[in-house]
């Protein structure tokens, strides 16, 4: 999907790509059987965030940050990690005193706000690239 990246505008790839999480957290809400959470979590919610997060920030690294490319990935994992080891325990709090549903609605309600604010990013081209036109 990086192709689609360099092909199309990045906001929308990122609007598409938490579209579909938020399609999947709706699905997940409504979940009955075995084979729903693993269309759900596996291909809806996995494929959306890679598809709207993870792709749209690796390429925009990789074309801002040139000289210092490097340090710039480690950042981002960095606080990729640190975001997951602060999140486990609020999200395991919530579960336990509110139910999983209620994780599920938390989600999907605040979807539209991030699904609207794709819209406020700005492409521009990267500091390199300015001077070459």
């Amino acid at each position: 999907t990086g192709w689609l990246v360099d092909k199309f505008v990045p906001k929308w790839i990122i609007f598409s790509g938490i579209s579909l999480a938020v399609i999947g957290l709706i699905v997940m809400s409504y979940i009955h059987s075995i084979w729903l959470y693993y269309f759900a979590w596996g291909v809806l919610l996995a494929g959306g965030i890679n598809l709207g997060i993870t792709i749209p920030i690796d390429k925009i690294l990789t074309t801002w940050f040139l000289r210092r490319r490097g340090l710039a990935m480690g950042i981002k994992m960095a606080f990729l990690s640190l975001s997951g080891v602060m999140v486990i325990p609020i999200v395991t709090w919530l579960t336990e005193s509110y139910g999983w549903y209620y994780l599920f609605y938390l989600g999907y309600n605040n979807g539209p706000v991030f699904t609207v604010s794709c819209f406020f990013y700005q492409t521009e081209r990267a500091p390199a690239l300015w001077n070459a036109s």
